[in-house]
């Protein structure tokens, strides 16, 4: 939505004969895209990226691992919830919030290889 606010025209300055400047106050009001809730994910991507998760996450789950059940759905359930635990508490979980009418509809194949190309022949051009 726009609002104008002040408007008027410049006698004096001119380009042409027939063109005059305009001056204007412009009021832009920004629309906020919709924000869609979706499903919380696992950032097991921290396992990797930050070294000492791994560990601790290996070191949790097998202190709290309990082996000595002979039920095995009793053993499923109660182990199921030691790793649900041991993820939500070290590794974390994204919002769930999706974006809507993020514009990727454009990228394509023939976009990813122009890219490629690119790159390669930055890295070359830095090389030499």
């Amino acid at each position: 939505m726009v609002e104008v606010k002040n408007c008027k025209v410049m006698p004096g300055d001119h380009v042409a004969p027939q063109h005059r400047l305009l001056c204007m106050d412009l009021g832009l009001k920004r629309e906020r895209k919709a924000k869609v809730k979706g499903i919380r994910k696992i950032k097991w991507y921290k396992l990797v990226r930050e070294g000492g998760k791994m560990r601790e996450f290996k070191r949790r789950v097998l202190e709290d691992f309990d082996i000595g059940i002979e039920d095995d759905q009793e053993w499923w359930t109660r182990n199921a919830a030691v790793l649900r635990r041991c993820r939500k508490e070290l590794l974390g979980e994204t919002s769930g919030i999706i974006w809507e009418e993020k514009e990727s509809w454009w990228w394509s194949e023939e976009i990813e290889k122009v890219l490629k190309y690119k790159k390669e022949a930055k890295k070359r051009w830095e090389e030499s």
